[in-house]
Formats: structure tokens, sequence, C-alpha cells
């Protein structure tokens, strides 16, 4: 049965795994498809709250002329919005068009596109004097300095991988500041840094790129010239750090110029606009409408009044960002798989720890019917050959005096072949779910007294006594209570030694019976309720060996509980009905 039972739990665990994965997949896939979904409403709600302050930005940073210089300037605050703070956000785009001429629709008065928003530490020719500022470096400014010679080498050195912790790094050590804040390098350095250096002083410089923005862009910087200087900004040093991504132009590029007309209507119901399975970009835009207040002075000596005229401008703002929704939530979605795992491991463990005891059950249970069955087989074989064989002697006319006696032997085993049946039936009924009790009150041992009037006259000088004492009423099923005591009283009798006594003892509703036993040892008791479970089943005793098991199957039945005892060879059967 260990064979059977391993097997059998081997393909019981693969069929759980199977189901378990195939469960988790799809509780895993309903999961993601929620959890994405969820991402793209926050896409979109982060979004429009950033527009917001995209939109406060340029009302608190421009003033009544809205020129170019002022724009220019509010787009600092813009990138500072959607980098917020010390997080560099590479994948977002601001445009301000202006869009008081139809003609000149196009024409872009201010666009975040090649623009990244950083933070430089400066001091000018008094070493001792330093100061911080934000601003905003251009990458097409970067390109028109930038010979070709000078990316190439610049370039070899930030795709250089190295086997140890350092890695190369592009630094700012000179620059000038241009118009709207920007930052317009005049001297970049190749450094070599690792992870531990705070400031640039402890980097190793490797080489110096010389730029030339005063004749390259004279009319786009002033006059002073910064260098880098050693500052803390947010217990942080600030290094003047150029991105290598920002300069090898893998980031920050047209992202409303990539858009279709098709994919900017789409965006009249919803502002998220989807490129493939996860990359997705926010887009939405808002009309300012400003008045350009402009002050004339008439001419005094004819006491002329000063004269104001305005004129409405109207600028279209317009915001995209671009998203990968895996890469928002990916850490979310790796937990929620992990938690659904969990779940799923621990319920496929429980389910194949109970699948696998009912199993074990099950094939227990079919191993005793296939015992019962051989026993069975084994029991009605020998009446049966009897009754066969007196049979076949009655049918050859033999005298009548042999056909009464064998008459007598057929009815014998024909009894015994329907006791077996009988106690059989009695089993199956007792083992299913559908008997009912039929349950009195009763005094306990009065019924004993009764069943032991079948009892007076013993075989091999035996001797049943019966002993009483304390209040003995019962609540049960009395006709299989008598049918329990009478199988346990005729189980005492049969094992019990020539010339022994069979002690029945009924005290505050614990009934006792022990006999005299030497052929049972204490190993045996574990055994010695299941049904043709003997010490040696080659040696049959009269009986059909299930007078225990039926025992067994009306105590448990009403709940009773019992248990068996064995010292100096004295057998004891305890039943306890309190």
């Amino acid at each position: 049965m260990d064979k059977r039972l391993k097997k059998q739990s081997k393909k019981l665990f693969i069929q759980i795994l199977a189901i378990t994965v195939s469960a988790w997949l799809v509780a895993s896939a309903a999961y993601a498809i929620i959890r994405l979904n969820s991402e793209k409403v926050n896409i979109e709600k982060n979004g429009l709250r950033t527009l917001s302050k995209i939109i406060y930005e340029v009302n608190f940073n421009s003033d009544a002329s809205m020129d170019v210089q002022n724009l220019k300037r509010a787009m600092t605050g813009c990138l500072n919005v959607v980098n917020d703070g010390e997080h560099k956000d590479y994948n977002s785009q601001i445009i301000i068009r202006d869009v008081s001429d139809n003609e000149n629709y196009n024409l872009k008065l201010v666009d975040t596109a090649g623009k990244i928003y950083t933070k430089f530490g400066y001091t000018t020719d008094n070493p001792d004097s330093s100061d911080m500022d934000y601003g905003y470096i251009d990458r097409n400014v970067l390109e028109k300095l930038i010979d070709k010679e000078q990316y190439q080498k610049i370039s070899e050195y930030l795709n250089k991988k190295r086997n140890d912790d350092k890695y190369y790094e592009l630094i700012c050590t000179k620059f000038y500041v241009g118009t709207g804040f920007s930052f317009i390098p005049k001297e970049l350095q190749i450094v070599l840094t690792d992870e531990d250096n705070t400031w640039y002083i402890e980097d190793e410089p490797v080489e110096t790129f010389e730029l030339y923005p005063e004749i390259k862009i004279k009319q786009e910087i002033d006059e002073i010239l910064y260098s880098s200087s050693n500052l803390y900004s947010c217990n942080k040093m600030i290094r003047n750090v150029i991105p290598s991504d920002f300069f090898l132009n893998k980031i920050n590029d047209d992202i409303i110029g990539s858009l279709t007309k098709e994919q900017i209507n789409q965006t009249s119901n919803n502002n998220i606009i989807q490129l493939d399975l996860f990359n997705y970009v926010f887009f939405a835009g808002e009309v300012l409408n400003y008045n350009n207040y402009t002050f004339s002075n008439g001419d005094l000596t004819d006491d002329s009044i000063s004269v104001y005229t305005s004129n409405v401008i109207p600028l279209q703002l317009q915001y995209a960002k671009r998203v990968n929704i895996l890469e928002s939530c990916i850490n979310d979605l790796l937990i929620g798989f992990a938690v659904l795992l969990g779940f799923f491991s621990v319920i496929a463990a429980i389910i194949f720890v109970m699948m696998r005891k009912m199993l074990k059950n099950q094939l227990i249970f079919e191993q005793k019917r296939i015992d019962i069955t051989n026993a069975m087989a084994h029991d009605i074989k020998t009446p049966l050959f009897i009754i066969g064989g007196y049979a076949q002697s009655l049918k050859e006319n033999i005298n009548n005096e042999k056909k009464y006696y064998f008459a007598d032997k057929i009815i014998e085993q024909t009894n015994e072949v329907n006791t077996l049946v009988h106690n059989m039936l009695n089993l199956g009924k007792l083992d299913s779910c559908n008997i009912k009790l039929n349950r009195t009150d009763f005094d306990l041992f009065e019924l004993i007294e009764e069943i032991c009037i079948n009892y007076v006259l013993l075989p091999d000088n035996k001797d049943i006594t019966v002993a009483h004492r304390g209040d003995n009423m019962i609540n049960a099923d009395r006709e299989l209570i008598k049918s329990a005591i009478e199988n346990l009283i005729d189980n005492a009798v049969k094992y019990s030694a020539k010339n022994s006594e069979i002690k029945i003892e009924v005290y505050d509703k614990v009934l006792t019976i022990s006999n005299n036993c030497e052929s049972i040892t204490k190993s045996d008791l574990k055994q010695i309720w299941q049904p043709y479970v003997r010490k040696d089943k080659n040696h049959r005793q009269d009986g059909n060996g299930l007078g225990l098991s039926i025992v067994k199957s009306i105590l448990d039945l009403h709940g009773i509980e019992y248990n068996t005892k064995l010292k100096s060879n004295i057998f004891s059967i305890n039943v306890f009905f309190i």
C-alpha cells in the first residue's frame, strides 16, 4: 500500500501544482490588468495636477509684457515642476506657442525638449564668494559649441565600461549664464569618480575641453564667467554634473512633435494616448490670454495726457509626458504576484495535505475491504464445500440415518453462512451515514442481566460473574447497545482460557468486561477492533472475525468512548457510557 500511496501522492501533487499554477497565472493576469488600468488613471490625474502647477509657474514668473525673455525665465520654473526637485524627469516636454497670428501659429516661444533643469554651484573672481542657482542646459546649445572631435572623445569616455567601481562623468567647470537662466558651458571636464566622491575636488581629472560661446553665440550670454565652487545643498555637494544620457541625446526628445493629429484629437475624450502595449503619452493643453499694456507720454509742451494701450496676447501652453506603465508599477506588480503566489501556495499545501490524508484513508479503507473480502471468501468457502459434499451424498441415496445427519450438517453450515452475511450487512449498515439512532432511557445493568441469561451454560468450565453499583441509567439505542454487549461477551467467551472466569462489571455507567487470554499481546491491541484482523491469520477460530468491528461501529455511532487493556494475561475492554 505504501508504494501505491507514494505513486498516488505524486500524481496528486502534480495535479494540484498544475491547478495552482494555472489559478495563479489567471489571478496574476487579472491583477496586472487592474493595476495597469489604475496606473493609466493615475497618469492622467498626475498629469493634470502637473499642468496646473506649470500654468501657475508661467503666471508667477511672467509680467504684463509677456516677452520671450520672461517666458524663458518661466521655463526654468516649469522644468523645476516636471523634475520634482532632485528627481530628473527626462520624459516630459512643455511648449508655449504664440497663437496671436495664424501665420505664426507654429512659432515656439518656449520648448523644453532637449533641455534639462539643474542646479549649479559657482564662484566669480573672488574665490571666497560662492553661491548656487537653478537653471537649465540646452542640448542644442551644446551641439553648437562642441565640435565633432570633442563630442566623439566625450562620448567614448561616457560609454566606456570599467571593471572596477569607478566610472566617467562630465563636469561643467566654467560657464556663462544665458538668457532665461540657461547655463552655457565654457569648459567641460571628463573626470573619473565613484559613488564615494561627494564633490568634484575628489574626482580624478582625465581630460578638459575648451568651448567658445563668446565667439559662437555671443549674443546669448552675459559677460560674467563663473567657475565651479564647493557648495552643499540639502547635505549634498553640488558637482555641476551634466548627465551622460542627456549629453548622448538619449532623452528629452520632441514628444509633442512626434504625435499625429489623430492622436492629439483623441485627447478630447481623455488625455492619454497609447503608443504601444505599455507606452503611453499624457497630453494636455491650455490657452493663456494676457493683457499686454504699453505706456506712452504725450507732448508735455502741449499738456498732453499719458496714454495707456493694451491688447490681448493669446498663448497656447502644451504639456506632454511619456510614461511606460509597466516600469512605473513594476514593483507593485511583483509584490502582487508574490503575494498571490504565496496565497495560492498555502492554499495548495492545505489542499494537498487534506487530499493526501483522504487518499491515505481511502487506500486503507480499500485495503480493509480487500482483506475482508478475502477473509469472507475463506469463511464461506469451507461451509460451502461441506454443504456441497453433504448434498452430493444425499443425492447418492444413502441410508436414512445418514441422510438426517447430512441434512443437519447442511442446515448448520447454511446458518453459519447466513450469520456471516447478516453480520456483514450489519457492519455495512453501521458504517453508512443513513442509520438513525432510536435513543431511549434504560438501565444498563438490567440489559446485561437480560443478556447473561443466554450464557448460563458455557463450554470448558468457563463462568461469568456480574457486579454493579451506582446509577447506570443511560440514553442510547437499546437494540444496538444490546448487540454490542452480546458481541463483547461472545468475544470474551470465545478467547478466554479453559476453567477461567469472565467478569462483567458496571460501575457508574462504566462497563468493564475482562477475561484471561494468553494468546494476545499488547501489540495486538491496536488492531483488535479491525475486521478479520487476528494474531495468526492462518489459524482461524470459530466465528467470522466481525464481532469487535460491529461493537466499534455501534459505539462510534453513539459517540461513546472505549479502550482496551492487557495486564498479566487479563484482557479488559472498558466502555464509558458517561
